[in-house]
């Protein structure tokens, strides 16, 4: 510690603080206390004028446990640990952080809500799963040995939750139990996207080479394809799956009995990037890589107006209805999120 004024050295703090690098330091607004935190899984508390320890913060065993920042926020003492997760120290019960914020230190590329929308699950780039209350924001990281790489895909159905990796697999969480069950389907190449059937347990997946239908965990079929998917949606109501394909076509093909027929082709004028079925299962929508969003009408799959939906300023990488099936939402890379409107196709909302 120096001296602000004179910048003379007044004095060390431990000997030494700690065994491990320390990588932050955090003041007590007041100035009579001291935040540490190290590279040895911990983060101690210092009494500035006699340079003693008060407490010691033990925050776990394993390299992810390393401590490599801290923040004294008011009342809220904080450290970051190497895992990425935050923790509110509690200076009454330093072994038990208040809570801890167990978010993502790497890319999120997957998003899906429960059924009942009270929890959203969110993927990484690592293979991490995360769930949060959509109410309150509180969450928790799953647990069990998911992917340990890229998650591609993520659906909700029922009790559970299914991640596709770029492990060339399909892998199953339990929602009341927040962990993965150990069931882990296969495949001959790597997942793009996929979808799942209530009934009868049906997931479809798009992959790379092939498009596969998994029943109660187990491959029943696939069907070579000669362009890559990029995503799945299924209308449970007439049985169609349509496939987002980077060969510029939306692949729409009838699902019976585990089998998969193709029906047809809609044509875009850049590579598919996602495709949905509407909640009323009465619409599919489609966006591309040449920044357009397409509706069409599941009866005739024909464009129910002639409206262009073309305000984006690049690829468009995602779309999704509103549960009443009158809204439509698009994201881009041009990072904005516009609201179309199903009913008023002229009408759009441009969310920056």
């Amino acid at each position: 510690m120096y001296d602000g004024t004179t910048s003379e050295l007044v004095g060390e703090v431990g000997s030494p603080a700690h065994s491990g690098g320390v990588y932050g330091v955090a003041w007590k607004p007041d100035g009579t206390q001291l935040l540490t935190c190290s590279g040895d899984k911990s983060c101690k508390l210092w009494d500035v004028e006699t340079r003693t320890l008060i407490s010691e913060f033990p925050m776990g065993s394993t390299v992810d446990d390393q401590q490599v920042s801290c923040l004294w926020q008011g009342n809220h003492i904080l450290s970051v640990s190497l895992s990425g997760f935050i923790n509110y120290l509690d200076v009454n019960n330093p072994t038990k952080p208040l809570r801890v914020v167990k978010g993502h230190n790497k890319p999120i590329t997957v998003l899906t809500l429960s059924d009942d929308r009270s929890t959203i699950y969110t993927g990484s780039h690592d293979g991490a799963v995360t769930n949060w209350n959509s109410g309150s924001g509180t969450n928790d990281r799953v647990a069990g040995v998911g992917h340990g790489n890229q998650i591609n895909d993520i659906r909700a159905a029922g009790d559970f939750v299914y991640t596709a990796g770029i492990d060339d697999s399909i892998k199953q969480i339990s929602v009341e139990g927040n962990t993965y069950t150990g069931v882990d389907a296969k495949l001959t190449c790597q997942p793009r996207g996929m979808d799942i059937l209530k009934e009868g347990n049906t997931i479809v997946v798009g992959c790379v080479k092939d498009i596969t239908v998994l029943q109660d965990n187990r491959k029943v079929t696939s069907v070579p394809i000669s362009y890559e998917s990029s995503s799945v949606s299924i209308n449970p109501e007439t049985m169609d799956v349509a496939v987002g394909g980077d060969d510029s076509k939306v692949h729409v093909y009838t699902l019976s009995g585990g089998q998969l027929t193709h029906k047809l082709d809609l044509e875009h004028l850049g590579p598919v990037t996602d495709v949905r079925y509407s909640p009323d299962n009465k619409l599919l929508v489609a966006c591309d890589a040449n920044r357009k969003v397409i509706l069409y009408s599941v009866a005739e799959y024909k464009p129910p107006h002639n409206k262009e939906w073309g305000f984006h300023n690049a690829r468009v990488n995602c779309v999704a209805f509103s549960p009443n099936s009158e809204l439509v939402a698009s994201g881009s890379l041009d990072t904005t999120i516009i609201i179309w409107f199903v009913n008023k196709p002229a009408q759009h909302t441009i969310i920056k």
